[in-house]
């Protein structure tokens, strides 16, 4: 998709919490994992490939079908390619009958600025904000204005790719707790690709190089090492509310993709 050139630059404010760098600063090191340049290393087909294109229509199959839109949520979208592309790729034959719209955000309005700019053809199928998701009050409005213009008071799916870490170390194991659980209140669905633990050593290592002050909690979580991909899990599956597990499959940088849901969903199914 070419993005349209004659569309001026929307003017975006910053959300609370942001650290901006300045542009000097190697893309690798900036603290919130806003890599200004993600998709020209990790392709938006390296997660699709490993995504069913049934997925989504086996993940509301047993919601009555009404016709309404289907409804996706992506946090920490970047630039939009990714969030964009499985508007494509799930929007199979059995769902072809109902519109899909797609809300990205992200905590770097420069990302946001670039998306919306990228992706103004698709209109109103493809809605990108800045907002920062700790933000527990400003993610509940946003959320339900875009629920409720599109009549539905819950997403079909929401995902998290490569998101966790960046949550985690802002905003300490109790933080990361809660914003999980605010999502999963307006999802039966949520598809997370948890950082391993070696992440954070590289994040930290990258941040410290480069003179960048460090996120709050980097040094200070207990969910980490060995157990922490156990703890994602379980905060997932009982304090969300979504116990059944589907494994998709692992990145070439070893994050594996797993879909949490209410209803059980079987890869035989897909």
């Amino acid at each position: 998709m070419a993005a349209n050139e004659d569309v001026p630059d929307p003017v975006i404010a910053q959300p609370d919490g942001f650290t901006k760098v300045p542009d000097s600063v190697s893309p690798g090191a900036v603290p919130h994992g806003n890599f200004r340049h993600y998709y020209t290393f990790n392709e938006p087909e390296e997660r699709t490939k490993h995504l069913p294109s049934h997925l989504l229509f086996k993940c509301v199959q047993q919601r009555a079908d009404d016709g309404s839109p289907l409804l996706l949520l992506d946090i920490g979208c970047n630039t939009g390619e990714l969030t964009t592309s499985l508007l494509e790729h799930w929007h199979c034959d059995e769902l072809k009958h109902r519109s899909f719209h797609t809300l990205g955000l992200d905590i770097d309005p420069s990302l946001i600025v670039r998306a919306r700019r990228k992706y103004n053809m698709l209109g109103d199928r493809a809605e990108f904000d800045a907002i920062n998701v700790a933000d527990a009050s400003v993610t509940a409005d946003r959320l339900q204005a875009f629920l409720s213009k599109h009549g539905r008071s819950k997403f079909d799916l929401i995902t998290l790719f490569s998101v966790t870490m960046w949550l985690h170390v802002h905003n300490g194991d109790d933080g990361l707790r809660r914003i999980l659980k605010q999502l999963a209140s307006v999802t039966d669905a949520m598809l997370l690709e948890p950082q391993i633990p070696r992440c954070y050593k590289s994040a930290k290592r990258r941040m410290t190089r480069a003179g960048v002050d460090l996120p709050p909690y980097l040094d200070s979580v207990e969910l980490k090492g060995d157990g922490l991909l156990p703890a994602i899990r379980a905060m997932v599956m009982e304090e969300c509310d979504l116990p059944h597990v589907l494994e998709l499959g692992d990145t070439h940088w070893d994050r594996s993709l797993t879909l949490y849901t209410r209803t059980a969903v079987s890869l035989a199914d897909v």
